[in-house]
């Protein structure tokens, strides 16, 4: 008896290992039968995992991340051909997502690797001179520390071209700088006035100065940018994954491309087609209106499945009928008719969409459109549709801070602009906004739930694209906290695109998207995380950005 309850103990005590998730999670990290191509060590990598880990090492093979840990740890992933990236304590992020315009962006001028006035100077006259049949020239990046002796002003651009107009976007698109020409072309003078919502600054003397600042002076000249010049998509690519790079950008949500027939979409997707790899993820969608067929969703999937290339994705088709006719006209040449955009028209529009497996994102400007959509998105979630297809808001408006809560109740995503949440955050009584903040973050542990994403959703934007940095500075000088910005910019993004369990957060098993800061934005001051720069940028593992390479190619250059 005494033997039988002995072996009877052996065999509890066994099943209970068995069950013991500290000794599974022991096994698991047994040595790998094969070692990391790429191991980076001695940094500190914010995970952006649920419980926001912070590791000191990651092993990566094949693009994916095979380990996340601890420096002894990292040790059994070290081969004779790994290497080895030691980052001396600097910070690693997850690749941020961003949205942006793809098609034109080549006929723009990169500007946010520039650090002073001479790197802009050189750069706008090295394009117009490999660019002479330009009539316009339109560039995106400046930063307002480069003129710390000075605001810009238009001689600097004058001395370069008087003779066409220079149209020089900031790094936030909030202020643009031009030249003389600019101003003559868009009818601005000294005895202009300050539209609403704008500045246009001018001298001592009264003399404008070419900075105009605020959407409304922006609007004056972007008026002068030709719409989507044709051009060559790969081109295009090319150039707008080279500027994604530098921003810590390895996922690109493609602003809604409008292809009128269809013609214009095997266009589009033979061009496609003829891509063999990218340095970015590009994650696209496609207008469409509700008289848009089954039919033509089975065609659309048929020319979908030809794509080869891994790095593109249709993640979702677009409908844009109630915004304004103004910027309705920015997206598509011509205006569809009003009373086809019902509510009932465009729920069933999202149904048909998502037979085909492709969530809908409904582009709204103001209040108004954001209930109507808000109601259809709520009609499909209770009719039990879309719960896992991640519709989406795109420009939405948020009236206060009940509606970030309402977001995740209705299994849907809602694509903010920054100045909206910011705006949430400044209540005329401070000491309440902060009490409201207080309590969100003792409840939830943070502020902004993980269907709310900060990617620029600036529906005026005719191209370029808008540094997650310089949004997470801004975001922060509101009181949001930090972490919260970060993260929607990567996991709350991946989410809004089905893909956080591809990236989005640095994990075993995701692939190796991440970037390399040359501070810790967590534990620097507000001036300091406005000279934060990104110095690496990886994409499944592979280098794509590198900022020492960059600025030797810009010296010789």
């Amino acid at each position: 008896m005494g033997s039988y309850m002995r072996w009877l103990i052996l065999l509890s005590i066994l099943l209970l290992l068995s069950c013991d998730p500290m000794a599974k999670s022991a096994s698991s990290d047994s040595p790998p039968s094969q070692p990391a191509q790429l191991i980076v060590r001695n940094a500190t990598i914010y995970t952006a995992d649920k419980v926001r880990s912070i590791a000191a090492a990651m092993a990566i093979r094949d693009g994916r991340i095979v380990f996340v840990g601890s420096e002894a740890n990292v040790e059994d992933y070290i081969g004779a051909d790994s290497k080895i990236a030691d980052l001396n304590g600097k910070l690693v992020l997850p690749g941020f997502f961003q949205r942006a315009k793809i098609r034109g962006s080549a006929s723009r001028i990169d500007l946010f690797s520039g650090n002073s006035i001479e790197d802009y100077r050189l750069a706008v006259s090295r394009y117009i001179r490999e660019n002479p049949e330009q009539q316009v020239i339109v560039g995106d990046g400046w930063n307002m520390q480069a003129f710390s002796a000075e605001p810009p002003h238009k001689g600097i651009l004058d001395q370069i071209n008087d003779l066409i107009p220079i149209i020089l976007f900031s790094s936030d698109r909030s202020s643009i700088w031009t030249n003389s020409e600019g101003l003559a072309a868009a009818g601005i003078d000294n005895d202009s006035e300050n539209p609403v919502n704008g500045f246009i600054e001018k001298n001592e003397h009264g003399i404008a100065t070419g900075w105009l600042r605020g959407p409304g002076a922006v609007a004056l000249i972007e008026a002068l940018i030709p719409k989507d010049p044709d051009g060559d998509y790969r081109t295009d690519l090319l150039r707008i994954q080279a500027l994604a790079a530098s921003s810590g950008v390895t996922t690109l949500y493609e602003s809604a491309v409008y292809l009128k027939d269809k013609e214009a979409r095997s266009r589009y997707f033979d061009m496609l087609s003829d891509i063999d790899s990218m340095d970015i993820r590009v994650l696209s969608s496609v207008v469409v209106s509700p008289t848009f067929s089954e039919k033509d969703f089975s065609q659309l999937q048929q020319k979908i499945s030809q794509i080869s290339i891994s790095d593109y994705k249709l993640s979702s088709v677009s409908f844009i009928e109630w915004l304004p006719k103004k910027l309705q006209m920015r997206i598509a040449e011509k205006v569809p008719d009003a009373e086809s955009g019902t509510l009932k028209a465009v729920t069933a529009l999202a149904q048909r969409a998502h037979s085909y497996q492709l969530p809908l994102q409904i582009l709204v400007s103001g209040k108004e459109g954001t209930n109507k959509a808000w109601k259809v998105l709520g009609d499909l979630a209770s009719a039990g549709f879309g719960t896992e297809m991640r519709n989406a808001i795109v420009n939405a408006y948020l009236e206060g801070e009940t509606a970030l809560e309402g977001i995740s109740q209705a299994h849907s995503v809602a694509f903010v602009q920054p100045e909206n949440i910011f705006a949430l955050q400044n209540h005329s009584d401070s000491s309440k906004a902060k009490k409201r903040l207080d309590k969100r973050l003792k409840r939830d542990n943070k502020y902004l739930p993980l269907g709310v994403s900060l990617l620029s959703s600036d529906l005026t934007q005719v191209n370029g694209l808008v540094s997650p940095l310089v949004v997470i500075h801004r975001g922060v000088n509101h009181h949001i906290p930090i972490f919260d910005l970060v993260e929607a910019f990567t996991i709350n993004a991946a989410y809004a695109g089905n893909m956080e369990k591809e990236t989005g957060s640095i994990e075993k098993g995701k692939w190796a998207d991440f970037i390399v800061l040359d501070r810790n934005i967590f534990k620097s001051t507000a001036v300091q995380q406005t000279e934060a720069r990104i110095i690496k940028t990886f994409y499944k593992g592979r280098l794509v950005f590198d900022r020492k390479s960059e600025k030797n190619k810009s010296f010789n250059n």
